[in-house]
């Protein structure tokens, strides 16, 4: 998808959301949900008839990310096993989770409302090699769970799933 405004979603856009749900409305009538699979896809976004149909997809914002899946970014971050236990707390004041495993000299922020995820030891020093290593996994996993990384709920191309 390019950086400029744009009214549809790309047949590609949707392939990454393969699995979520999609609404899809053609004008003047009721809307109607699908999941996102080769032959909606084919169907509701190539075919000749296809701008006769407003299609989006039903993603969840970054700031529904669940305490689960913030333990399962640490173990992609850090490649950790199962057996080690990661705790998570949220601090209201800056809207973000911290997310850290006792005796391991490891931490993560990540920020409710940007999906910014920041890497640190505990003694306060930034410790980003591991995510920019496993950067492509982390983004890979956040698109599994249907999270919008993308922006797209904001710029109106695909609808919130909590509302």
């Amino acid at each position: 998808m390019s950086q400029q405004e744009q009214e549809r979603l790309t047949e590609k856009d949707f392939a990454l959301f393969l699995g979520a749900k999609m609404r899809c409305q053609q004008k003047g009538h009721q809307y109607k949900d699908f999941i996102i699979d080769f032959k909606n896809i084919e169907y509701f976004v190539n075919s000749p008839f296809a701008k006769s149909y407003e299609v989006k997809p039903i993603l969840r914002p970054l700031s529904d990310i669940k305490e689960q899946e913030l333990i399962d970014i640490a173990k992609v971050i850090y490649g950790n096993p199962d057996s080690v236990k990661w705790r998570v707390e949220f601090n209201k004041y800056r809207n973000c989770h911290l997310v850290y495993r006792k005796h391991y000299n490891k931490r993560f922020t990540y920020c409710c409302e940007t999906g910014e995820i920041e890497c640190y030891d505990m003694d306060g020093v930034d410790e980003c090699k591991d995510i920019y290593m496993n950067q492509h996994h982390v983004t890979k996993y956040l698109i599994s769970k249907h999270l919008d990384v993308f922006g797209w709920i904001e710029k109106g191309l695909a609808l919130d799933s909590t509302k």
